[in-house]
C-alpha cells in the first residue's frame, strides 16, 4: 500500500526536490555560521577553529540595543499599518490607476484586489436585494472575505519586522551621524559595526539578535491571531 502511494506521488516528490535542495543549501546550511557570534573569529582558524568568546560579542550591542530596536520596530510597524490600509482600500475601491501607483510601494495593494475578485458577485447582489448599503456590503462581505489574506500578509510582514530597508536608512540619510538617534536601525548598525571595527563576531552577534527577536515576534503574532 505504501509502495503504491509512493509511486503515485513520486512525480510530485521529484518536482519538489530541486526547490527543497535549494532551500536546504541556502537557508538551513548557513545556520551553522551562527556559531561565529560566540567566537573570536579569525581567517586562519576558520569558523569552527576560532576560539570561543562566550557572550563578549554581545556586550557592545547592549549599549545601543534599545535605540536600534526601538527605531527598527516602530518604523516597521508604521510601514505594516500603511501597507494594510492601502491594500484594503484598493481592494475595496478597485482602480487601475491607483493600483499602478501602488505597484512599486506595497505588495498588499496589488494582492488584495486580486483576492477580492474571487468573492462571488451573488453575495453583493443578494445584499442589495436585502437593502444593504455599500458600507454594509464592505463590512459584512468584503472585509470578512479578505481577512484571512490580511492576516497572512500581516504575519509575513511581522516575520521581517526586525529587518529594515538598508538603502532608506543608510543611503538616503547619507550616513549622517546627527540622525543616528532616529534612523539607526539594526541593519545599518550591523553594517557600521563591521565597517568600522572589522569584527565579524560582533556583526554576527547583532545579526543573531535580529533573527531571534524576529522569530519571537512571529510566534507571538501567531498566538494572538489564533486567539
Amino acid at each position: 500500500m505504501k509502495k503504491a502511494k509512493f509511486k503515485r506521488w513520486a512525480p510530485l516528490y521529484l518536482m519538489m526536490a530541486p526547490g527543497l535542495i535549494y532551500l536546504f543549501i541556502n537557508n538551513y546550511m548557513p545556520m551553522a555560521g551562527l556559531v561565529v557570534a560566540f567566537k573570536n573569529y579569525n581567517v586562519v582558524d576558520g569558523i569552527f577553529g576560532s576560539p570561543w568568546a562566550g557572550l563578549s560579542n554581545f556586550t557592545y550591542l547592549f549599549n545601543d540595543a534599545w535605540t536600534i530596536t526601538r527605531n527598527t520596530l516602530l518604523y516597521n510597524i508604521v510601514f505594516i499599518i500603511i501597507n494594510l490600509i492601502l491594500g484594503i482600500a484598493f481592494a475595496i475601491f478597485i482602480c487601475d490607476i491607483r493600483s499602478k501607483a501602488c505597484k512599486t510601494i506595497y505588495q498588499s495593494a496589488i494582492l488584495l484586489p486580486f483576492l477580492m475578485s474571487g468573492i462571488a458577485p451573488s453575495f453583493y447582489e443578494a445584499a442589495e436585494l436585502d437593502g444593504a448599503s455599500k458600507w454594509k456590503q464592505i463590512r459584512y462581505i468584503t472585509l470578512p472575505s479578505i481577512m484571512p489574506s490580511v492576516i497572512t500578509l500581516t504575519l509575513l510582514n511581522i516575520g521581517r519586522i526586525f529587518y529594515s530597508d538598508f538603502g532608506l536608512f543608510y543611503q538616503v540619510t547619507q550616513n549622517s551621524g546627527q540622525l543616528y538617534d532616529t534612523t539607526n536601525v539594526i541593519d545599518t548598525y550591523v553594517y557600521r559595526a563591521l565597517l568600522q571595527s572589522g569584527n565579524i563576531g560582533m556583526a554576527s552577534a547583532a545579526g543573531f539578535y535580529q533573527s531571534i527577536v524576529g522569530f519571537a515576534c512571529v510566534l507571538l503574532a501567531n498566538v494572538v491571531v489564533r486567539k
